[in-house]
C-alpha cells in the first residue's frame, strides 16, 4: 500500500507552500563570526540514515521539507549561534563536546546562555538519532524490564505520549535508565564485553579478563520531563529548566540558584557536598545533585513546535507522537543500555561515562 503524505492540516499545508516559496531566496544561517570560529561546532550527520532522511523524509513522520525544517536549518541555526557564544566565552568549551559543555555551565546562571544552546544541540541530536527510516523491534532483552518498569510497552507507550501531549510548552520527555547505585560502578558497561551474563564466560571488566561469573544488575526505567532546553544528565540537574534563566537578571537568576540547591559545600563527601566524588575516573563528569538519581538516558522525543509544526499542522501534536513511536529505532535505544554488575566492582576505567553520542 502506497505511503500516504504526512501532512494532513490545512494550517500545515500552509506553512509547507510558505516554506517553499521561501526556499529558493532563503540563503542558509550564517554566522557573524570568522570561518575558524564558526567551526568550533558543526551539525553532526545521522549516520547511515542521514541521505535517506534528506532525499526522503522520515516515512509517516517526516517529509523532505519538514526533515530539513526540523533538523537541518534548526540545527544550523543551534550550532551557529552556540559557536558564536563560544567565541565570546574564556576558556577553552570550544573544543568540547556539547555534552560537555551542558555539564560545566548547567550549575552556574551566568552562563544560561551558553547552557541552553549546547544543551538544545545536544538534545535534538539525540532524538533525530534514534529515529529509523522503518519500524523495528524491541530487543529482547529490554522486553522484561520495560514490563516490571511500566507494566507491559503499551504503557509505556500511552504513558510518554500522554505526557509529551500535555506539556503546555516546548521541550522534551525522556525514558531513563535508573541506577540506585553508588557511582563506584564500571563504565562503558555492556553485556557483550564488561559483564558476565548469563551464558558468558571469562567476561572482561575494565579490559581485564574477569574470571568470575557475574549477573547482571536488574534494569529500571522512568519518564522524566524538561522544558525548553533542560537536561536529563545527573551533573545538570540544576538545569532541568522549570523557568528560562534567560529572561531573568543575574541578580534575581543568582538568587533563584541558590534557593534550589544546597549552599553548604563543607567538605567533599556526604550531605554537603558540593560534588559527588565518582570512584571511577575520579571527579566524574556525571556527578549528581544531592539525593539526586543516577540516570542514563536512552530515548526522548521533542515536543518543539519546530519538530512537528512543519507537517502535521495546529492540532496535529499527537499524531506526530503517534508516528514518532512507530520510527523509533530500539536497536539505538538498547545500545544506550548501561549494563551494570549485580555487585559494583571498584576499577580504573579511565576516561568518563558514556553519553552515547561524541557530538
Amino acid at each position: 500500500m502506497p505511503i500516504q503524505p504526512v501532512i494532513r492540516h490545512q494550517n500545515g499545508l500552509l506553512t509547507r507552500a510558505l516554506f517553499l516559496s521561501k526556499r529558493a531566496s532563503a540563503s542558509p544561517p550564517t554566522s557573524r563570526l570568522p570561518q575558524q570560529c564558526r567551526q568550533a561546532h558543526a551539525v553532526p550527520r545521522l549516520g547511515r540514515h542521514q541521505k535517506t532522511f534528506e532525499e526522503h523524509g522520515v516515512a509517516d513522520l517526516y517529509t523532505p521539507e519538514g526533515f530539513e525544517m526540523s533538523w537541518t536549518r534548526q540545527m544550523t541555526h543551534t550550532i551557529n549561534r552556540l559557536n558564536d557564544v563560544l567565541a565570546q566565552t574564556p576558556g577553552d568549551l570550544a573544543h568540547s563536546s556539547t555534552k560537555d559543555i551542558l555539564l560545566q555551565t548547567a550549575r552556574s546562571p551566568s552562563t544560561a546562555h551558553l547552557f541552553n544552546y549546547a544543551s538544545m544541540a545536544h538534545n535534538t541530536h539525540f532524538y533525530f538519532s534514534s529515529l529509523s527510516p522503518e519500524s523495528t523491534s524491541l530487543p529482547s532483552n529490554l522486553r522484561e524490564p520495560i514490563s516490571r518498569s511500566f507494566s507491559s510497552l503499551d504503557t509505556l507507550k500511552d504513558t510518554m505520549l500522554t505526557s509529551a501531549d500535555a506539556m503546555f510548552g516546548p521541550g522534551f520527555v525522556w525514558l531513563c535508565q535508573i541506577n540506585n547505585a553508588p557511582m563506584n560502578h564500571p563504565n562503558n558497561a555492556r553485556p557483550s564485553d564488561t559483564v558476565d551474563m548469563p551464558g558468558q564466560a571469562n567476561a572482561t571488566i575494565g579490559g581485564r579478563r574477569n574470571p568470575v561469573r557475574q549477573a547482571a544488575r536488574p534494569l529500571n526505567f522512568r519518564l522524566l520531563t524538561t522544558y525548553l532546553a533542560g537536561s536529563p544528565y545527573p551533573g545538570a540537574h540544576a538545569r532541568q529548566q522549570n523557568r528560562d534563566l534567560n529572561t531573568e537578571n543575574l541578580q534575581s537568576a543568582t538568587e533563584y540558584y541558590k534557593q534550589n540547591t544546597v549552599q553548604n559545600t563543607a567538605g567533599s563527601f556526604g550531605p554537603h557536598a558540593s560534588r559527588q566524588m565518582s570512584l571511577v575516573g575520579g571527579d566524574g563528569e556525571d556527578a549528581q545533585e544531592y539525593g539526586g538519581a543516577d540516570i542514563v538516558p536512552v530515548l526522548c522525543v521533542n515536543t518543539w513546535e519546530h519538530a512537528w509544526l512543519f507537517d502535521w499542522g495546529i492540532g496535529g501534536k499527537r499524531q506526530f507522537l503517534e508516528r514518532w513511536w512507530d520510527r523509533i529505532d530500539w536497536n539505538v535505544v538498547a545500545s544506550r543500555i548501561e549494563w551494570l554488575p549485580a555487585t559494583p566492582q571498584i576499577f580504573n576505567a579511565g576516561g568518563s561515562r558514556r553519553s552515547g553520542l561524541s557530538f
